[in-house]
């Protein structure tokens, strides 16, 4: 692990306070990390859309539990989209779950835009979210005006025992 002399440190320490805030950390609504990947916030006709990255997992959720969290903290339709995410283990399901219950509690709709027929979506329905989440194939068929909740993966009805 690289230290700074402690001389150093608090020199450093002293610019940053110095620094202008705008300097200091990146705009909301564009967070690098070291992958290369970002979130992106961006307010798309009346819909907050955020721009997930292309991979979800423990180490990479958190920019993008923040930003997601944050949009749907006032009321209105905010639009996950997730149709550029080829990799979402459990730790991002669970960023879902802990968002729509978010956007419940403020007054928020959240829609989520998956590809159909992905890793992501498969993922999504083995492990049941699509029983909670509001679940779209694009950003613009989340967007409708009155987008119709699709149904979640149909079910055998159950034989009746008889005779």
């Amino acid at each position: 692990m690289f230290r700074l002399p402690r001389r150093e440190w608090h020199a450093s320490a002293a610019r940053a306070r110095t620094q202008p805030a705008g300097r200091r950390a990146a705009p909301a609504h564009h967070i690098h990390r070291g992958t290369g990947d970002f979130v992106a916030v961006e307010d798309v006709d009346s819909a907050r859309v955020t721009r997930l990255p292309r991979e979800i997992d423990v180490a990479t959720r958190g920019a993008a539990e923040a930003d997601l969290l944050a949009a749907v903290s006032a009321p209105g339709l905010v639009i996950a989209d997730m149709t550029g995410t080829a990799i979402c283990d459990s730790a991002g399901m669970r960023m879902l779950v802990a968002a729509h219950n978010r956007a419940r509690s403020s007054g928020a709709t959240l829609r989520v835009a998956v590809t159909p027929g992905t890793s992501v979506a498969r993922v999504m329905a083995i492990l049941g979210v699509t029983r909670v989440l509001s679940l779209y194939d694009s950003v613009d068929d989340a967007q409708a005006p009155c987008a119709a909740r699709p149904l979640p993966l149909a079910r055998k009805p159950r034989r009746p025992p008889g005779p």
